[in-house]
């Protein structure tokens, strides 16, 4: 089968906004999870 570039660039962009929605997911798991000082060094690391 012959895939054009209009398929590999919605597959792209696809998983791009996968990866945003399932950053922003954990993000909300973890703030509720953890107490906020926790969540605070957390941010901190990552930055």
């Amino acid at each position: 089968m012959n895939r054009t570039l209009s398929f590999y660039t919605i597959f792209y962009v696809g998983s791009l906004v996968f990866m945003r929605g399932s950053g922003i997911l954990a993000t909300m798991l973890l703030a509720r999870s953890i107490t906020p000082f926790e969540y605070g060094l957390i941010t901190l690391i990552v930055l």
